[in-house]
């Protein structure tokens, strides 16, 4: 995934599915993608000195190179597909607000990717460009298949709360 920038290409991919697609279900599984790579980036790996006698050292040391990877995977992860707005711009309201909620929880257990993926700058030009009262309109058109718009925008009250979740990324950044 790394080396072929694989969640890059999913990220791509997943602007042009329709934001139908983007429903509970689909969340539910990139939910459980997520826990699989944070879950393989938590591995114990500070083991007991007899271990390594154990396993050898060259078995020591290629798990610390698979947790480095795991690491890199899930940081990918999250800048390019869970935290990109091309992809949740036009999803229901209650899937972004699913999907905020669920990274808000990640962030205040671990946050050691949250000054770098959510920072105030960073929020602050998502907020401008997707969920502004007048947004940017070269990245926030109605999508179109066949002269067919498939995906809105939440309505206004639902981005000003969406706006709130955002917001409240940015200000745990801060802290």
């Amino acid at each position: 995934m790394h080396l072929l920038s694989g969640f890059s290409i999913l990220g791509f991919l997943f602007q042009s599915v329709s934001p139908q697609l983007l429903n509970s279900k689909t969340l539910s599984a990139l939910k459980y993608m997520f826990t699989v790579l944070k879950t393989s980036s938590e591995l114990s790996l500070p083991l007991p000195l007899s271990s390594s006698y154990l396993f050898g050292r060259g078995f020591i040391s290629s798990l610390s190179a698979f947790s480095g990877m795991s690491e890199i995977l899930l940081r990918d992860a999250l800048s390019q597909f869970y935290l990109n707005p091309h992809i949740w711009a036009y999803a229901s309201y209650q899937v972004q607000r699913e999907l905020y909620l669920f990274l808000i929880q990640y962030f205040e257990a671990d946050g050691r990717f949250l000054p770098v993926l959510c920072a105030l700058p960073r929020i602050i030009d998502v907020v401008r460009r997707f969920y502004s009262e007048k947004p940017d309109p070269r990245s926030s058109k109605p999508l179109l298949v066949s002269k067919k718009v498939t995906g809105e925008r939440p309505s206004m009250e639902e981005i000003r709360k969406i706006r709130l979740l955002l917001l409240s990324l940015a200000e745990m950044s801060l802290k």
